[in-house]
């Protein structure tokens, strides 16, 4: 009995921490004739940087997809492992055959390290955030180097500056 309840507490944190991507895409399904499969391809800075990986998912009804926030009859889902931290691409294109639809650029994101709901942040919203914390910082702490800079000498106004080398007093 003891071994049991080891075995089951060393396998908690592997269930706790199996996060998943689900992607979903709309596609008439009453296109004829309709493609064999979908292939989700990703690459990104996580794992092995550079490379592609090819997800096949096949042609499927729209109730696989009734879990989704927004399901529908044209909606199509795929859930895929979570990968490593990184900036990632997905792109998506559809297969009838030998033949295949134009790559289809479906999201831009990154999972950042230690999150356990695998959020895929999109690229856009990562650097609004980045760029509204640079501003903040660089708002709450004045620069040294603005600090110690002289004030400017005043510049003579055009028409002063003009009389003095025509050597006529300057209009008032």
């Amino acid at each position: 009995m003891t071994t049991r309840l080891c075995l089951v507490l060393l396998l908690l944190p592997r269930l706790l921490h199996s996060a998943e991507l689900t992607f979903s895409w709309e596609f008439p399904r009453a296109y004829d004739p309709h493609p064999d499969r979908f292939v989700l391809t990703s690459t990104g800075s996580g794992g092995t940087p550079g490379t592609l990986h090819e997800h096949a998912v096949p042609w499927h009804p729209a109730s696989a997809c009734a879990s989704l926030p927004e399901p529908g009859p044209d909606i199509f889902c795929a859930r895929l492992p979570c990968p490593d931290a990184g900036l990632y691409v997905f792109w998506l294109a559809a297969e009838w055959g030998e033949k295949t639809s134009a790559k289809t650029n479906l999201l831009t994101c990154q999972i950042r390290a230690g999150d356990p709901t695998c959020q895929c942040t999109e690229v856009d919203q990562v650097i609004k955030d980045m760029t509204t914390a640079a501003q903040a910082a660089i708002l709450a702490s004045p620069s040294p180097l603005l600090a110690s800079l002289p004030t400017p000498p005043s510049v003579p106004t055009p028409s002063a500056a003009l009389s003095e080398i025509l050597g006529q007093s300057a209009p008032t």
